[in-house]
Order: structure tokens, then sequence, then C-alpha cells
């Protein structure tokens, strides 16, 4: 039978390998969410008929939050290790700027970029507005899905050689350092 037992990181080491945790559940989240707006075959606009834009409008928002949740600063864990992003080819790079743009300015916060507002005292009219469409390009998609699954595989390999890296030195009587560097 095989052996179990509790593995105990230094703080700084427990704190990444619980962020590299969590962002593999939010990327997975992100592509089950772009999974629905696909499967569906959503394109619809804000002023089509019945609900599908609400639906898909909340769909697209949790897909892109949960996305870029895994690349944002949270308080009491570090960031992504600068070198994971290396996964991502240069196409994949573009759409994580401009997923994370739309996060940061439309998706997670409402930058003033994105509505226009144009008083009107008038007995036959409301205000002049515009509001953002909130969706995403099926194709752009279909990429964010397999980026996803990238970043997840390599979070993984991290989250593995940290771990390993404590059993090495637990069965091999090394600082985790000294692990890590053999």
């Amino acid at each position: 039978m095989g052996e179990s037992y509790e593995l105990t990181f230094s703080d700084e080491d427990q704190r990444l390998y619980e962020k590299l945790r969590t962002s593999i559940q939010d990327l997975l989240y992100a592509s089950a969410y772009g999974g629905v707006i696909l499967k569906k075959k959503w394109k619809a606009k804000p002023w089509s008929r019945g609900s599908t834009y609400l639906q898909q409008s909340a769909y697209v928002t949790a897909m892109v939050t949960a996305y870029g949740r895994a690349f944002t600063e949270s308080k009491g864990w570090p960031m992504l290790p600068r070198g994971i992003m290396g996964v991502y080819t240069k196409d994949h790079k573009k759409v994580h700027k401009r997923i994370m743009i739309l996060r940061n300015s439309l998706y997670a916060h409402s930058d003033s970029a994105h509505y226009y507002v144009r008083p009107w005292k008038s007995d036959w009219h409301a205000d002049v507005t515009s509001d953002p469409i909130l969706e995403v390009e099926h194709s752009e998609i279909e990429v964010l899905q397999v980026m996803c699954l990238r970043m997840v595989s390599a979070i993984h390999d991290r989250m593995e050689m940290i771990k390993n890296a404590y059993i090495k030195a637990r069965d091999m009587g090394l600082t985790t350092a000294e692990a890590l560097e053999s």
C-alpha cells in the first residue's frame, strides 16, 4: 500500500501553491463558461428579443472575470510565476492581453471609456446613452479555451515541482532549496 502524509510547505510556498490551485479552478470555470456560450451558439445583441442576451452576457462576464482572476493580484497570495506565461504563443498572448483589458476596464470595473451619457431635458425622450455590448467572438472563446487548458497543465506542473521538492527533501534529508537544485 502507498504512503500518505501531509506535506508542510514554507509560508511562501504554501501561498503560491494555494494561488496555483485556485488559478486552475478559475481557468477551468472560464473554459466551461465559454463552452456554454459556444454550445448555445449565442450571438445575441442587447436589442435582440427574449432573454438570450441577458444569459449570454452573464456567461461572458463570468468567463472573462474567472480567467482574469488567475492573472490578477490577490490579497495574501503572490502573482503567478512570470515564466509560466511561456506556454502561450504570440497569438495567445494577444488574446490574453485583450481579455485582461476587457476584464479590467469593462467586466470587473466600469471605465468611463465604455459608456456615454448625454443628459437631456425633454418631454419626449430620456437622456441619450450608449452602453457596451457584452460579448466575445466565438473564435476568440475557442482560443481562450485552448489557452486555459495549456495554462492549467503548466500550473499543474509547477505544483508538482513544489510538492516533489518537499518529498525529495524529506526522503533524502535535504533542505527544500537543495532538493530544488538537484
